[in-house]
């Protein structure tokens, strides 16, 4: 995609490059596993990714916020309920910014973009065209773009290599069985209880909604080959949480369904972001990004994906207004 002249530009030294705090990736997990006890019947299939995207979406959130404050920019914060849909959730001076940040995984690639952040210019700046068409945003309101360097485990073998590296992980089991979750008689789970085949005591966590449809969080320490029953009422049951990877089954057993959920260990999902740096590349209001973006086909290849799954609005990154505009026009004199 070829820049077009626009008045104000990105160079490769106006992008931001912060290097990736993993409190960043604790947090959004954290985030993400919340999400589901609210969410999980919009997410239909393909949950797990969208646990990942949520992770990198609230890493850049904490990245953007950071900068904001070493500038002295302030900014009113008002994280989106799980209850409701999708907005944004910071603005600055009354002007909402939506944040639209991209993963770049690709091993071979990490260290020259890392060293040549020009890499980045002509990456295009993309806007997914149903949410751009919505009317969440005002014509003022402001989209950030970014990119963020690093890996998320993908399978097992993934995170065993990866907690054996870094000793990082957060491991969720989301459960896929609507008669647990989403279930069409609203009434007790009864008795629940875990059981590990593991050799070792291992910490796990519940999570699910009780008879108000509050949420509930329950930590449990699973002895080896040893009944465990939950305290907590569980009207529905939506992730199981370990804090380090199992080495065998875990089941948990409900006296109402008379059934049991077993876990292998093939089944965790890791939605740890092992980030490297962040780059806060620019940015645009949505009237500017209405007449200088064009329209994306679904399908198209760009730096950052082989094929966008979705119509998106686009332009370069080097046609958007750099960073440091909005330190001058948004900090106090």
């Amino acid at each position: 995609m070829k820049p077009k002249v626009f008045y104000m530009s990105v160079s490769a030294n106006d992008i931001i490059i912060q290097k990736y705090d993993p409190q960043y990736s604790l947090a959004g997990a954290q985030y993400a596993r919340n999400s589901l006890l609210y969410t999980y019947n919009r997410m239909g299939l393909g949950v797990n990714e969208r646990m990942n995207k949520i992770v990198i979406g609230i890493a850049f959130e904490m990245a953007f916020k950071r900068w904001l404050d070493e500038k002295n920019i302030a900014y009113e914060y008002a994280p989106t309920p799980f209850t409701e849909q999708d907005r944004a959730d910071l603005s600055i001076a009354g002007r909402r910014c939506d944040l639209k940040s991209f993963l770049l995984p690709r091993r071979n690639l990490i260290p020259m973009i890392e060293k040549q952040p020009a890499w980045l210019l002509d990456a295009p700046a993309l806007v997914p065209l149903d949410q751009f068409n919505g009317n969440r945003m005002r014509e003022t309101d402001l989209y950030i773009f970014g990119f963020i360097t690093g890996m998320q485990a993908r399978t097992i073998e993934d995170t065993s290599t990866a907690i054996e590296k870094t000793g990082a992980s957060y491991l969720l089991y989301i459960i896929p069985d609507n008669r647990w979750n989403r279930r069409t008689q609203w009434e007790s789970l009864g008795h629940l209880a875990f059981k590990s085949n593991n050799d070792n005591p291992i910490t796990i966590e519940v999570g699910g909604l009780g008879a108000d449809k509050e949420e509930i969080h329950e930590e449990v320490v699973l002895q080896p080959r040893t009944r465990t029953p939950l305290v907590n009422n569980f009207y529905s049951i939506l992730y199981i949480h370990a804090h380090e990877l199992p080495e065998a089954e875990i089941g948990l057993s409900s006296s109402v369904l008379r059934d049991v959920i077993l876990v292998h260990q093939r089944d965790w999902t890791n939605i740890w972001l092992f980030g490297r740096r962040l780059f806060l590349c620019g940015w645009a209001s949505k009237a500017d990004f209405r007449e200088w973006s064009e329209h994306l086909p679904a399908g198209s290849r760009t730096k950052q994906y082989s094929a966008t799954k979705t119509h998106n609005r686009a332009m370069p990154i080097a046609s958007l207004r750099p960073m440091h505009e909005l330190v001058t026009l948004f900090t106090e004199p």
